[in-house]
Order: structure tokens, then sequence, then C-alpha cells
């Protein structure tokens, strides 16, 4: 906050907390307002939301030094702009994403977001004004990230089919059919996060008299949770999946 504050670029009024006067005066001044801690706080953890009517006591005393209040502010949605540099100095700037929460836990990230020109160019200003400020005070700062498995192929494929380089979400609730070729959705592929819609799709629904629900066809070398969790599981080595999809593809091309 303070450095935002330096920036001259808005935030929500807040407060430190460290005392009980603190807390007094910020719900008198806010109203509405949410108790935040400065670290370790994502999810709706560690987070209090408090009012005119909140009384005081040791759980809000526990979280003195350590915690802000912040004042609610209403808004339309929630977008977030990613951005980096490299070692030359040039700032590259992300689709913005908007953010789709449910009970205070990310659930869905769409991009790109189609915002006014002039929102977006506000939105890319505050983060290069940010990145410059941390920049200029950590000049050998280098952020480099290893994973145990790379997806750099899926993101290829993604950017050579659609012009986007990112990771798609798959909708499960609103899918029919699922054919899924050697990708443990329901375990560790691609970060998983998809068995909340996948259930809501394999519940059976009643429209026009007749009960549906999604058919799932797993088809892989290994039985995975998603694969024992499927109507017809296809056992097949990773060299005939291989041909498989070759045919497949020769077959929807026609």
């Amino acid at each position: 906050r303070k450095l935002l504050e330096k920036l001259n670029i808005p935030y929500a009024p807040y407060k430190e907390l460290k005392s009980e006067e603190d807390f007094n005066y910020s719900i008198s001044n806010f109203g509405d307002a949410i108790i935040k801690t400065r670290r370790l706080g994502y999810d709706g953890k560690g987070q209090i939301s408090v009012n005119q009517e909140t009384n005081f006591d040791k759980n809000i005393s526990s979280l003195f030094n350590q915690s802000i209040i912040e004042k609610k502010i209403p808004f339309e949605f929630e977008f977030s702009q990613v951005s980096c540099r490299d070692i030359f100095g040039n700032i590259i700037h992300f689709p913005l994403t908007r953010n789709i929460h449910e009970n205070h836990i990310l659930k869905h990230s769409y991009a790109p977001l189609n915002l006014s020109n002039d929102l977006e160019e506000h939105a890319k200003e505050i983060t290069k004004k940010i990145i410059s400020e941390f920049i200029s005070k950590y000049p050998n700062v280098e952020h480099i990230e290893y994973d145990s498995i790379s997806e750099s192929a899926t993101l290829d494929a993604h950017e050579l089919m659609y012009g986007l380089r990112a990771l798609p979400y798959y909708d499960f609730q609103n899918a029919k059919c699922i054919v899924s070729i050697g990708a443990d959705f329901l375990g560790d592929w691609q970060g998983s996060n998809y068995d909340h819609d996948y259930v809501k799709g394999r519940i059976p629904n009643k429209n026009n008299g007749k009960a549906s629900m999604s058919k799932h066809i797993q088809i892989e070398s290994n039985m995975s949770i998603t694969g024992s969790n499927a109507d017809l599981r296809i056992p097949l080595s990773v060299s005939d999946q291989k041909l498989f999809l070759a045919h497949t593809r020769k077959d929807l091309q026609r």
C-alpha cells in the first residue's frame, strides 16, 4: 500500500491495525471493512469481515502489528494484469484476465478481457510504474521458474492453433461427451482443478422428460484417477495413442 501511495496509484483506504484505537477508528470511518493479514493471506485465509456492529475481541487483538483494515469498495469485477520485463528493460504486457471467485476462492480466469482502450492502457501504465520502481530498488533481481513437467508443448500447440500462448481451461460441466487421451485431468494434468465442473456434468439432469449426463471415454496407457471414473476406459500404449490421434485427425478432416 505504501508503494502505491508513493507512486500516486489509487488504492482502497486502509489503516494499519496496531491497537484497539486503530480498530475503532477504522470501523467508524470505513463502515464495512476487511481485516487482512499482511503475509500468507490468500483464498479468503487471514481475512475477517467487520463493520460497526462488530465487537472487538481477542481474535482481533491477536492480529495486531501483522494486519491492516481495508475499506470495502464496490466494483463490477476483478481483473489481472500480468507483465514481464526483459534484461534490456522492455516491458511486455499479457492480455488482461477476468477473475471469477466462488466462496472467496479464485475459480476461473478468462482471457483476453475486452475493456475500453483507456482502461487497458491505464492498467498497463500502473503495472509499468510498479515494475520500474521495483527494479530501481532491486536492479539485480531475476525471476527464474522451472517446471518438473514441462507444458511448453501444450503452450506451443495452443499458440499455433489460436494465436495465443496460454494453457486453456476446459469447462467439463457443459460437455456432453468427453474423450480424454492420456490426460488425467482429475489428477495432476495441467494443474487439475477440473473435478468441480466435471462432477456437475456427471449428475443426471432431466430435460424434456429424459435424464441425461455427460459420457466419458478415457484412453490411456496406465490406470489413472480420471480413467477410474470413466464410462469407458480403453487401455492403449503411448505409441498407439499417437496412431489413434493421427487416424482421428484424418477422419475429422474428411
